[in-house]
């Protein structure tokens, strides 16, 4: 059962005529009400006919833990061996309702229907709702060398909601001048549990051109201190 679309904005692509709505097939969850039509940030992907990510809008919904997994209807679509689920392993956080999807990033690889699922470990944490890690399913990429996870290091602050560093693991890359630390700066934010900036320590980099600030929508989570993703642009 498909009904009803949301138009995304397609003001920022090329291509004006690529699918501006993903229909969402309903049958497969309990509430056939849910949306039909996931939103897509196409701004992110070289084709914007290519999503990688299907952000779920659950402001519309009456209980936000709903569904894990979206199926999407890929008939719409140029390449129908494009992502079909985005699955969401809900079963190590206290509450479902957190994030149902974690946005990747493409841009380091060729086919960008690449990986379907990424696994949040939220073990390390005192708040499961806090992931420390986004591990990214590389099973399914021919360079495995991608970073398949960037590790929060909460060891030095006094509320680990504030994470103070992101590591990344730069052994799996090919290029290792990639920045190993994200610092954050909360000495410019009123909540510093609520960076809306993280800036970028590029002393350590060798192109000193890398963004300086990686933007943290925080507009989907209830505790605005619970970053959903932090993208550290290297290109």
């Amino acid at each position: 059962m498909l009904v009803g679309l949301h138009e995304v904005d397609v003001t920022k692509v090329s291509d004006a005529s690529r699918p501006t709505c993903i229909e969402v097939d309903v049958t497969k969850v309990s509430n056939a009400s849910r949306p039909t039509c996931i939103e897509v940030d196409v701004t992110k992907v070289s084709n914007a006919s290519r999503p990688t990510c299907v952000e779920v809008d659950v402001t519309k919904v009456s209980n936000a833990s709903r569904p894990t997994c979206i199926e999407v209807d890929v008939t719409k679509v140029s390449n129908a061996s494009r992502p079909t689920c985005i699955e969401v392993d809900v079963t190590k956080v206290s509450n479902a309702s957190r994030p149902t999807c974690i946005e990747v990033d493409v841009t380091k690889v060729s086919n960008a229907s690449r990986p379907t699922c990424i696994e949040v470990d939220v073990t390390k944490v005192s708040n499961a709702s806090r992931p420390t890690c986004i591990e990214v399913d590389v099973t399914k990429v021919p360079d495995t060398s991608r970073p398949t996870c960037i590790e929060m290091d909460v060891t030095k602050v006094s509320n680990a909601s504030r994470p103070t560093c992101v590591e990344v693991d730069v052994t799996k890359v090919s290029d290792t001048s990639r920045p190993t630390c994200v610092e954050v700066d909360v000495t410019k934010v009123s909540n510093a549990s609520r960076p809306t900036c993280v800036e970028v320590d590029v002393t350590k980099v060798s192109n000193a051109s890398r963004p300086t600030c990686i933007e943290v929508d925080v507009t989907k989570v209830s505790n605005a201190s619970r970053p959903t993703c932090i993208e550290v642009d290297v290109t």
